[in-house]
């Protein structure tokens, strides 16, 4: 379905950098940071499905709660403005500790079907929208983490997550 995914893949388990689990705890456990994609379809009247994200950001949060450690969690899922909080007090609730050390932010998705590899090498932009204690972090790190792999865009932009969520509306 996607060109070239399957060598992708390949190369990146065979380096050890890549492995699938359908533990939530464990993938938690062995990881600093999380991305939700998953599928937001639309309804007729054109509101999103996000009960796909919600179940996620449950399990995220029961297993950030078992760990107790520090963890990042980003949204690139389709999400309208003013979701986000939705999903960090979901993360929260379920981890029992009130998503203590928990950081959420959003990365809206802008990948097609077909063409989903060239569009992550090749964005127009990157937005991350995160709470403001954390966008100077985010821009710092992200930005440097992008330069470093060759992944810089025309333009690099790090914002409050309402307004992130709001460049795919």
């Amino acid at each position: 379905v996607e060109p070239g995914l399957s060598d992708l893949i390949a190369e990146q388990v065979k380096a050890g950098r890549l492995r699938a689990t359908g533990d939530a705890s464990e993938a938690i456990r062995e990881s600093e940071i999380s991305l939700v994609c998953v599928g937001t379809p639309s309804l007729p009247t054109g509101q999103l499905v996000v009960a796909a994200i919600e179940n996620v950001c449950r399990q995220i949060g029961r297993a950030i709660g078992e760990q107790q450690a520090p963890h990042t969690v980003v949204i690139r899922s389709t999400v309208l403005p003013g979701t986000l909080e939705r999903f960090a007090a979901l993360i929260a609730e379920s981890s029992g500790d009130g998503g203590r050390g928990t950081v959420v932010a959003v990365n809206p998705e802008f990948l097609r079907e077909g063409s989903a590899l060239h569009d992550f090498w090749h964005p127009p932009f990157t937005v991350i929208g995160a709470g403001l204690l954390w966008v100077g972090w985010f821009g710092f790190n992200a930005g440097s983490a992008l330069a470093a792999n060759g992944l810089a865009t025309s333009a690099f932009v790090v914002t409050n997550t309402a307004a992130a969520a709001a460049t795919l509306t």
